[in-house]
C-alpha cells in the first residue's frame, strides 16, 4: 500500500473524530418542520398504529416517498422509544456507514490511506452533508445505499466477482428509499465508466440478468403493497411520475434553469469548491487540451481516454449533474447525491497540494476554512441571546489542536479545524437557540399533560405542514373548517386547540355566541424551517417572532 510517511493517517483519523463530533451532538436536536417532522410523524404513526405495510400521514394515506426509511426509523422507535433521540440515531449512522464506505472506494481507488481517510474527511465537513445530517432528510439514507452500491461495484472489480450480487440489492434498497433514482445514479457511475472504456467482458460479468431478479426482490414488493391501496396509480407513482416525470411533466414545471444545480453543488461543497474547479480546471488545461492542439480525431480521444482505467466517479458527479440539469423542478438536495463522488475524486490532488503546502507561500489553499472561522467570530454577537458559554468553544479546540498537531503550520489541521469549530457551534449553540422558536416539542408537552387520554388535538387555522406539534403531542391533528363539525366534537367535553395568532380574532368574533375560549398559553412563533436574516439577527428576531396559543374550548351554557 502506498503511504506517504511524512504524513500521519492517524493525525488524518484524529481530524475524522473531530468533524463527527458535530454530528453526535445533534443526537439530542428537535426536530423542525417540514420534512423531518413529517418522516418522524410518519414513523410514529406506523409503531402506534402497528402497521407497517402502509404509511400514514396525519391518519391519511402517505404516496410521496418509499417505505424504507419510515420502516428503518420504526425499527429505532421500537427499541429506544419515540424520541429525537431514536429519530437521529439511524440517520447518523447511516452517515458513519456512508463515510466508511467513502474511505473504502477511495483506498480501492488509490492504495493510500491517507488519501482514503482526507476522503471521508471532505465528506463529513462540506455544508451539504451538515445541513441533510442537521436536519435528517431521506437524503443522508439515500446516499448510503448509493455508496454501497459503487462500492460493491469496485470491490467486484478488484476482488471478486461475487460482490457484484450484493451491488444490485443495494440499488434496490436505494430506490424504495427514494425512487428510481436510486438506481439511476449508480447506473450512471458504472454505465459512464463500462461505455467509456469499452469494457464489455466487465459487464458480462457482472451477470446483469440475474442481477435484474436480485434489484427487484425490493421495488416490486413496495409496488405490490402500493398497488392493494392505491390501485395502478401507487406503481405508476412510484416508478414515474415522482422521478422522471419530474423532468418534464407540467405538473412539476417550476422553470429550466440549468446553472441552478452546478451552483448548488458548490455551494454545498463550499471549502473545497475551490479544489474542486482547480482540479477540474487541471484536467481539462493540461489533458484534454491535447485534442485540440491539431486537428481533432475520434482516435485521439479514445486513445486519450483508454489511458485510464476508471471513469465511475467522473461520471457519478459529471454525467448526473449534466443530466439533472434538464429537470424542470428543482430542489438543492438533488446536488448531495453527489457529494460523496466529488469527496473522492478531489481527494488525490488536494493531498498532493497540502502536502507541498507551506504556511508563507500558499496561504491562499486555507483561505475558503478562515472564512467559515470568520462566521465562528460572528455567531455569538449576532444570534445567541447568551454566549459566554460559546466562548469556552474555540479555546478548548485550540488546546487540542496544539496538544495533537503540535505546530502551526499543520496544513490538515488549518483546513479542516475551523469547519469543525462552526459546525459544533451550531450543533451546540445555535440550533438549540432557534429552535425552540418552534414550540413544537413544549406545546406538545403541555397537550399530553393537559389531556392525556384524547388521540386528537383540534387544530384552528395550523398549516398542514406543522407535523411537529403532532410528533410531540403523541396524535393526530384534527382540523377544523365547518362550526357544525367543531360544535359536535365538544358535546362531550372540553377540548384543546392550537390557535395561531394571525386567526386568534377572527376564530373568536366567529364563535362568540358559542363557545369560551380560554387562553391556556401563548408561545412566541417563528417558522425557522425558511428562516431570514431577520430572525437570525438577534437584534431584530422580536419584531418578527409570532405567537401560537394554546386553548381550551368550551361550548357556552355546558
Amino acid at each position: 500500500m502506498n503511504e506517504d510517511k511524512g504524513l500521519s493517517h492517524k493525525k488524518l483519523l484524529v481530524l475524522l473524530i473531530l468533524a463527527f463530533l458535530p454530528y453526535l451532538f445533534t443526537l439530542p436536536l428537535d426536530l423542525i418542520d417540514i420534512d423531518t417532522a413529517q418522516y418522524a410523524e410518519i414513523s410514529r404513526e406506523m409503531v402506534r398504529g402497528n402497521e407497517y405495510f402502509q404509511l400514514r400521514d396525519n391518519g391519511r394515506p402517505y404516496l410521496d416517498k418509499p417505505i424504507l426509511t419510515f420502516w428503518t426509523i420504526s425499527l429505532f422507535y421500537k427499541i429506544f422509544g419515540i424520541s429525537n433521540f431514536s429519530f437521529r440515531l439511524p440517520a447518523i449512522l447511516a452517515l458513519l456507514i456512508s463515510s466508511f464506505g467513502i474511505y473504502k472506494i477511495s483506498l480501492l481507488r488509490s492504495a493510500n490511506r491517507s488519501i482514503a481517510l482526507l476522503s471521508s474527511l471532505i465528506y463529513l465537513t462540506v455544508p451539504g452533508t451538515y445541513i441533510y445530517t442537521l436536519n435528517p432528510t431521506i437524503d443522508i439514507y439515500l446516499n448510503m445505499y448509493l455508496i454501497l452500491s459503487v462500492l460493491m461495484y469496485y470491490l467486484g472489480k478488484t476482488h471478486s466477482q461475487y460482490y457484484f450480487f450484493w451491488m444490485f440489492p443495494f440499488m434496490g434498497l436505494g430506490v424504495v428509499t427514494k425512487g428510481p433514482i436510486g438506481i439511476v445514479i449508480p447506473m450512471i457511475a458504472i454505465g459512464g465508466d463500462i461505455l467509456l472504456r469499452w469494457d464489455w467482458k466487465l459487464l458480462w460479468r457482472m451477470h446483469p440478468f440475474r442481477g435484474f431478479l436480485l434489484f427487484s426482490i425490493f421495488p416490486v414488493f413496495w409496488s405490490y403493497l402500493l398497488f392493494l391501496e392505491f390501485d395502478a396509480f401507487g406503481p405508476y407513482f412510484f416508478l414515474y411520475l415522482q422521478s422522471f416525470g419530474r423532468l418534464y411533466m407540467k405538473l412539476y414545471d417550476n422553470g429550466w434553469n440549468p446553472g441552478y444545480f452546478p451552483a448548488t453543488f458548490l455551494w454545498m461543497f463550499a471549502t473545497f469548491s475551490f479544489f474542486f474547479l482547480y482540479y477540474l480546471y487541471r484536467i481539462l488545461r493540461f489533458q484534454y487540451s491535447k485534442l485540440f492542439e491539431e486537428k481533432f480525431s475520434y482516435s485521439k480521444l479514445h486513445s486519450l481516454i483508454k489511458r485510464k482505467n476508471d471513469y465511475t466517479i467522473e461520471a457519478w458527479i459529471f454525467l448526473f449533474l449534466f443530466l439533472i440539469s434538464f429537470s424542470k423542478f428543482r430542489l438543492p438536495q438533488y446536488t448531495f447525491w453527489c457529494i460523496p463522488a466529488a469527496a473522492i475524486w478531489i481527494s488525490p490532488n488536494l493531498y498532493s497540494l497540502l502536502k507541498k503546502w507551506n504556511l508563507k507561500g500558499n496561504l491562499s489553499l486555507v483561505a475558503p476554512s478562515f472564512v467559515f472561522a470568520s462566521l465562528v467570530l460572528v455567531i455569538p454577537f449576532l444570534v445567541l441571546e447568551n454566549w459566554f458559554p460559546f466562548l469556552l468553544l474555540p479555546p478548548l479546540l485550540l488546546i487540542i489542536y496544539f496538544l495533537i498537531f503540535g505546530r502551526m503550520e499543520n496544513q490538515f489541521a488549518l483546513l479542516f479545524l475551523p469547519v469543525v469549530v462552526l459546525n459544533l457551534s451550531v450543533s451546540l449553540f445555535v440550533f438549540p437557540e432557534l429552535s425552540k422558536y418552534q414550540v413544537g416539542k413544549e406545546m406538545g408537552k403541555m397537550i399530553k399533560e393537559i389531556e392525556p387520554d384524547q388521540k386528537e388535538v383540534l387544530s384552528l387555522g395550523v398549516s398542514r405542514s406543522k407535523r411537529s406539534f403532532e410528533f410531540y403531542s403523541d396524535r393526530l391533528m384534527v382540523f377544523i373548517f365547518q362550526k357544525k363539525e367543531l360544535l359536535n366534537l365538544l358535546k362531550e367535553s372540553p377540548r384543546l386547540a392550537i390557535l395561531p395568532e394571525d386567526f386568534e380574532y377572527l376564530i373568536r368574533d366567529f364563535y362568540k355566541d358559542d363557545l369560551e375560549i380560554e387562553t391556556l398559553k401563548a408561545f412566541q412563533f417563528y417558522k425557522i424551517e425558511t428562516p431570514k436574516m431577520s430572525f437570525l439577527n438577534k437584534f431584530t428576531r422580536k419584531n418578527v417572532l409570532k405567537r401560537v396559543l394554546l386553548v381550551r374550548l368550551k361550548r357556552k351554557g355546558e
